[in-house]
């Protein structure tokens, strides 16, 4: 009872039957349900759960540890609804407690409260969105600008050539068109 009533996690315990038989400060806060009320109740009660989506009630991984003797995890997008109303995503765990024989005399259910680790993966995936859509507006502008770079190289490059047939090639033509080359390469690039 000390080290359960110790960890960082939210504990519950229940006897065989699914009733309360204790609370860790962490399961009383995330619950509102301080340990002398809550003991003695059926859990249902005192760990209401729902899905996050369809924001029905959910099956209590107790009740499964009851019926099937093994451990069981809720899935993901469960909300505990506290006592007043509140409501927090959980990741939760369930488990068997024995006898020295082996009889399943209770359950043991460990909980935490997941909201900053939501909000974070919320935070990442629209960090995610605002860069995928920048680097498509990038992507746009780049087209954008090299084609619109490539619309006075044409006739820059013709008329140079002009230059040529007519006064032949110079030492200034042929450094214009040298750059003018130098541009083409940058653009295709681009």
């Amino acid at each position: 009872q000390v080290t359960l009533s110790s960890i960082g996690d939210a504990v519950i315990t229940t006897d065989a039957a699914g009733s309360v038989t204790f609370l860790n400060p962490v399961a009383e806060t995330l619950t509102g349900w301080p340990g002398g009320e809550a003991v003695g109740r059926p859990l249902d009660e005192v760990f209401c759960i729902i899905d996050e989506t369809s924001r029905e009630a959910i099956e209590s991984p107790v009740s499964k540890v009851l019926r099937h003797g093994t451990v069981v995890e809720l899935a993901n997008h469960t909300l505990l609804v506290a006592r007043d109303g509140t409501e927090r995503p959980i990741d939760d765990t369930a488990a068997p407690i024995r006898d020295a024989n082996g009889n399943l005399i209770g359950v043991v259910l460990v909980f935490r409260d997941v909201s900053e680790r939501r909000q974070s993966q919320q935070t990442l995936r629209q960090r995610a969105e605002e860069l995928t859509e920048a680097d498509r507006r990038k992507n746009e502008f780049l087209a954008m600008l090299a084609h619109e770079l490539r619309n006075p190289l044409a006739p820059i490059r013709s008329g140079l050539d002009l230059l040529v047939v007519e006064h032949g090639e110079s030492e200034a033509i042929q450094l214009m068109q040298e750059q003018v080359a130098h541009v083409v390469r940058l653009v295709d690039d681009l």
